[in-house]
């Protein structure tokens, strides 16, 4: 048995982890999951590094996998790289600290571990393969009254709170038994001070918050279109024409927005020519009939070249051609032009190759077609918020993929948005957590910015989401429909929409010095002993 505990501490961790994140309905359980795994890495006196990597990377496997399994329904490659690599790069830091520890001691050897453990935050955040789905701060999603300091923070405020936690836990819980017990109570009051005081700043701030800017009515549209057959099998008119048949009896002398799914119109819209194509002549119809409307979707839209301008662009059939594919949000009202943006966080293997620099000569830029373009799209380096009708408000239009990214969210609210719209299409992942767990991320980012935010998903869950991160009204799964309500547009700037992740760049700068630190720590330990075994060879 005493060969298997610390497996058995490793999987232990990894359940919880499990059990705490959205939809499972207890992120208490956070604040302890880590402790199982501690408590097996200084069980286990193999001293291999083999082994240490082993047990952790179990543990965040077992995460990874029973949390996103649903990944799976879209393609199992998708699966199998969170489950390997993902869990490799959070398995690497704590591998890191364990073995830093000889150099850097215990007390600073925890500071290590927030470090390399925010490292791989940064890492899982920014390259490539991206996959943030898993920061420890989202596991709060579903729990937004614990979390309103996220609009200082952000959730990686969140990830510094519950590796603290867990830190402090699994320090009492090893107090030695030589030690007197008159110190328990002072050890045990550390972690319940950094547990309880967060929590009751957020829970005073969540009570005193009163909805902030000019209230405007809004539709969300849910036309329920199944991803994988009647989107591509389907017309775009046909499409558009559902879309509109929903909004038009509910629309109001004040209704300002009409919200639709993203690739609401999955053609290939021609950018050079929108004015020409039958689906915006059409909007443009509708909203002639009403003016004060500001109609947002997304649709895929096309550039043509006469020769390869960039690494992205693909070859016409012909020959004669090239040309780029976008996921894109835009708006239509009055404007002569209409406003695109391009969606610029792409989900890897359906709209990019990852590493393309390096695998495009090989492998060129292909992706795997779910029934649309296959191939790598375009994006853009910026983001675009887009004026509305009087020229008094502007809205950001988070595509999809998007809404996972807190600091890149900021960029819709840097470019004077005040008012979100999360435009989506969750039909991939069937009726799993994973469409469930992509709407709560979207209450953080309400927080993070104090934005209310308006989410139209083609199959659900379409919702209204006030500036404390509420869901106000919500529109379930496979249901055809819409949703009309307030939101108001917030024009202040919260600390974080302004700094973005200050809190992962300080403790992520920090690991890179520990790391520093223990590196020429052990090289010079090795030196030492070098010289001594040669010292006493000579002798």
């Amino acid at each position: 048995m005493k060969r298997w505990s610390p497996w058995l501490g490793s999987v232990g961790s990894g359940l919880l982890l499990w059990l705490s994140w959205p939809e499972q309905g207890w992120p208490f359980l956070a604040f302890f999951a880590l402790v199982p795994l501690f408590w097996a890495l200084d069980r286990d006196q193999t001293h291999s590094g083999k082994r240490l990597f082993g047990l952790a990377w179990l543990a965040f496997a077992l995460w990874n996998g029973l949390t996103a399994w649903w990944i799976a329904l879209a393609h199992w490659s998708g699966l199998g790289a969170v489950v390997f690599i993902a869990a490799a790069v959070e398995a690497l830091a704590v591998w890191a600290w364990k073995r830093s520890l000889p150099v850097l001691g215990v007390k600073r050897g925890w500071f290590a571990l927030v470090g390399f453990w925010m490292l791989g935050e940064w890492l899982l955040r920014d390259w490539d393969l991206n996959w943030p789905w898993l920061a420890l701060g989202n596991v709060f999603a579903t729990r937004p009254e614990w979390v309103q300091w996220y609009s200082v923070t952000g959730i990686f405020g969140g990830s510094l709170w519950v590796l603290m936690v867990n830190i402090l836990v699994y320090k009492s819980l090893t107090i030695r038994v030589g030690q007197p017990r008159e110190q328990w109570p002072v050890r045990w009051a550390r972690p319940a001070l950094v547990l309880l005081v967060p929590l009751s700043i957020s829970l005073w701030q969540y009570f005193r918050y009163e909805e902030q800017g000019d209230p405007l009515e809004v539709i969300v549209v849910q036309p329920n279109i199944d991803a994988y057959t009647e989107k591509f099998e389907m017309s775009s008119m046909e499409q558009l024409q559902i879309f509109l048949d929903l909004a038009e009896p509910e629309i109001t002398e004040k209704t300002r927005y009409v919200v639709g799914p993203e690739t609401m119109i999955p053609a290939g819209l021609d950018e050079d020519r929108l004015h020409a194509e039958a689906e915006i002549r059409q909007l443009r119809a509708f909203h002639a009939q009403h003016p004060q409307v500001n109609l947002v979707m997304g649709a895929n839209t096309v550039r043509w070249y006469e020769s390869r301008v960039n690494e992205t662009c693909r070859p016409h059939p012909s020959g004669r051609y090239w040309y780029d594919v976008f996921n894109t949000g835009f708006q239509v009202n009055s404007a002569d032009s209409v406003p695109l943006y391009h969606k610029s966080r792409l989900v890897v293997g359906a709209e990019k190759m990852p590493f393309l620099w390096a695998l495009g000569p090989i492998l060129g830029n292909s992706t795997f077609d779910f029934g649309g373009i296959s191939g790598t799209n375009r994006t853009q380096d910026h983001r675009e918020s887009f004026v509305s009708e009087d020229g008094k408000h502007r809205c950001g239009t988070i595509i999809c993929w998007e809404n996972e990214f807190g600091e890149f969210v900021t960029g819709y609210v840097q470019q004077g948005a005040d008012l979100l719209f999360v435009i989506t299409n969750d039909g991939w992942w069937g009726n799993s957590e994973g469409h469930r767990q992509h709407l709560h991320y979207a209450r953080l980012r309400a927080i993070e910015n104090r934005r209310a935010v308006g989410r139209s998903a083609n199959t659900g869950i379409s919702a209204l989401i006030n500036q404390r991160g509420d869901l106000l009204q919500t529109l379930g799964w496979e249901r055809e429909g819409m949703l009309k309500g307030t939101l108001y547009a917030n024009q202040r700037v919260t600390l974080y929409s302004r700094y973005g992740d200050v809190v992962l760049r300080l403790s992520g700068w920090m690991g890179m010095v520990l790391a520093g630190v223990a590196l020429v720590g052990r090289m010079r330990n090795k030196n030492r002993a070098g010289r001594g075994d040669s010292e006493s060879a000579s002798a």
